[in-house]
């Protein structure tokens, strides 16, 4: 657990620039940054399972795409979900990718990566819980452009443990979403995932 305080902790001194849709936007504004401090705050104190169980409860922030696209906002919400809930059982070493083209499973796996530099080399990902703020939103013809923060809390283990473990990380990128010709929307590029490694440098 004191990996997830200095993880959030570092996350949230990087968020400037960076409920599930809530039953109104005022609603979400605001409760994803709010739940992201109540989580440091109880860090030290709440046991990992409890962790976990808070960062599946914490609402993601939709209210940029609410704003900005009106009418189109809810299809486009609920695919970001599918996205997001795709590509944590995927990191989790339990997901279909099949859905994705190769370019985009390759930035999954660069994240995955970036998510075994949170946890011991031995354990293995037990579950991954992702969560999201939209910081911007664009929409350009049939063509979405969002920027995203994303709070992402991993339960690992070793393998033979069934005692989780938990930690946290934050993740800025981008994502192009295109409509196709009938209409869905299909991921056409994620971006910008450069930012998240500038420590290594």
């Amino acid at each position: 657990m004191t990996e997830l305080k200095a993880n959030t902790k570092a996350a949230m001194s990087n968020m400037s620039g960076a409920a599930e849709r809530t039953e109104s936007a005022a609603e979400g504004a605001g409760n994803f940054d709010r739940a992201i401090s109540e989580l440091y705050d109880s860090s030290m104190s709440a046991t990992d399972e409890e962790i976990i169980e808070s960062a599946q409860k914490m609402p993601s922030d939709f209210t940029v795409i609410e704003k900005e696209i009106g009418t189109e906002a809810d299809d486009l919400i609920e695919y970001v979900k599918y996205y997001e809930a795709a590509k944590s059982s995927y990191i989790a070493g339990s997901g279909e990718s099949s859905a994705f083209s190769g370019k985009v499973i390759a930035e999954w796996d660069r994240q995955g990566e970036y998510t075994s530099y949170v946890m011991p080399a031995s354990d293995v990902i037990r579950t991954a819980v992702p969560k999201v703020k939209v910081t911007d939103c664009s929409l350009d013809g049939k063509t979405a452009r969002l920027g995203i923060y994303e709070w992402m809390t991993i339960g690992y283990a070793p393998e033979e443990s069934d005692a989780v473990n938990a930690t946290a990380y934050g993740y800025n990128f981008s994502l192009n979403i295109e409509r196709d010709r009938k209409g869905d929307w299909k991921i056409a590029s994620v971006d910008d995932t450069d930012q998240n490694f500038d420590w290594m440098a």
